[in-house]
């Protein structure tokens, strides 16, 4: 094992820009006003792990135009929010060209599974939910420690921080099929 602390900074900074570069790549198919309002109007922009959506919290309110792109047969009907409110989360379906509020608490962490579903935590819950919100399913309801909540890769199991009732926290391997 090698000590990189005196090398940390120059680490995060790379790899910050690593993210950088990849999302610039990420947003070159995409409409530029859509472009413009996720470069500019939101503070967190993540990509599904199928790139199709894309996840993120408005910075700045905005509207974002009807028909980016050439509607398709079949989309969505679910409703879809077009007027955007600072502090927000929403899921944009690049395919479909919709527009989904996810949640408008900031201060939730809200991540993607590898399936294009979402994780959020709440308050002593995690819930799994589809990329437009709906079908919200309670997967634990519990004292956990917030934020640490992560997926595992197949994404059949999440890795949960609690002492359920012991006196210190461990991990937690918690099943969500």
């Amino acid at each position: 094992m090698v000590n990189i602390s005196s090398k940390k900074e120059s680490t995060l900074t790379g790899w910050q820009k690593e993210r950088q570069d990849k999302l610039i790549l990420q947003e070159k198919g995409l409409p530029s006003e859509l472009q413009e309002i996720l470069q500019k109007k939101a503070s967190s922009v993540i990509f599904s792990p199928d790139e199709s959506k894309i996840l993120y919290t408005a910075s700045a309110s905005a509207n974002l135009t009807e028909n980016l792109i050439p509607p398709v047969p079949g989309a969505s009907t679910q409703k879809q929010s077009r007027y955007i409110t600072i502090d927000s989360t929403y899921v944009y379906d690049t395919k479909e060209d919709r527009n989904f509020l996810v949640n408008n608490n900031p201060n939730q962490r809200i991540f993607w599974l590898e399936n294009s579903n979402l994780v959020l935590t709440e308050d002593n819950q995690i819930v799994t939910m589809d990329y437009d919100g709906t079908n919200r399913q309670t997967v634990y309801g519990g004292e956990f420690i917030a934020p640490f909540v992560f997926p595992y890769i197949n994404t059949s199991k999440l890795l949960i921080l609690t002492s359920l009732g012991a006196s210190s926290p461990n991990l937690y391997s918690l099943s969500i099929k």
